[in-house]
């Protein structure tokens, strides 16, 4: 249970709120390289998909009113974070993204 302690556990990815914003694929792509475990937030969409996203409401994140709920997956893709080029992922999205690097780690 030490690695609890003494790993840094990137909560919503390695983030810094301005070019690399909280649960984005850059922020997770970021924690996965640096071995770092990941901690996110899911929301149910209206089509039964999950966001990887923290709030109920999109403004702070996206400038955008409205409820994380009402949207469904084609819609929260066009959505920027923090003015980024990052959209709300999807959980398949963020779950790919880190498969995908940990394969690499294993043919290095």
């Amino acid at each position: 249970m030490n690695w609890i302690v003494n790993t840094p556990i990137a909560h919503r990815g390695l983030h810094n709120d301005s070019s690399v914003p909280e649960n984005s694929l850059k922020a997770f792509e970021r924690a996965v390289n640096k071995n770092y475990p990941i901690e996110l937030d899911i929301n149910l969409l209206s089509d039964g998909n999950l966001a990887v996203f923290h709030d109920q409401k999109l403004e702070r994140m996206t400038g955008i009113r409205g409820s994380i709920f009402a949207q469904d997956a084609s819609t929260v893709k066009t959505m920027r974070l923090f003015e980024t080029d990052q959209h709300i992922p999807l959980i398949e999205e963020v779950f790919e993204l880190v498969e995908g690097i940990c394969k690499e780690k294993i043919k290095q």
